[in-house]
């Protein structure tokens, strides 16, 4: 656990963090420490969320309510799940020079790996996101999901034809990853 490690000054060549700092209450702490962890010349590269884009085609009317009610949910327990805008200030702020974000953007329809991890990620935190979110628009999101957006698309990307109306774009999973150097 990050919170908890106890990570030797002037140590490590490269240090990679994938999805860990949206569930950090402090993330501006975690990074000076993984700073201060890095030769100097090393390299901090980090992968997170930037969530608020993340969006579905056609737009489920309680669609924008969950969105609201999971960023609620991360808040409450110190966390952000658009940390990811926020790690290039915090890495200079920590004496790192950024030399390089890159933004990944996934995209997917029912059937395709990102739809399927995304419903399973959204299908199992309804529960948990009230009273941001009442069990009547969980219920409505849920419905929505499930049987207005059903997974029976060909496994193509295409958004030509008639299933047009059923395909569906995300912008879930914008990564950021920053590659910084040591200043000294």
């Amino acid at each position: 656990d990050l919170r908890d490690a106890d990570l030797p000054a002037n140590t490590y060549d490269v240090i990679f963090a994938r999805w860990v700092f949206l569930f950090l209450p402090d993330p501006a702490a975690h990074v000076a420490q993984l700073a201060r962890a890095l030769k100097p010349g090393g390299r901090l590269a980090i992968q997170d969320y930037h969530r608020d884009t993340f969006m579905v085609v056609p737009k489920p009317d309680d669609w924008d309510d969950f969105i609201r009610a999971d960023r609620a949910f991360f808040a409450s327990q110190g966390g952000n799940v658009s940390i990811g805008v926020h790690l290039p200030a915090l890495m200079t702020r920590a004496g790192l020079e950024v030399t390089s974000i890159e933004q990944t953007t996934k995209e997917g329809h029912p059937g395709s790996v990102t739809w399927n991890w995304v419903t399973n990620y959204v299908l199992s935190v309804l529960p948990r996101l009230t009273p941001a979110l009442t069990p009547a628009q969980a219920a409505r999101l849920k419905g929505d999901w499930l049987v207005k957006l059903p997974p029976q698309l060909p496994r193509s990307s295409s958004t030509r034809g008639p299933a047009r109306w059923r395909q569906t774009l995300w912008k879930a999973l914008r990564p950021l990853a920053v590659r910084t150097t040591s200043s000294g």
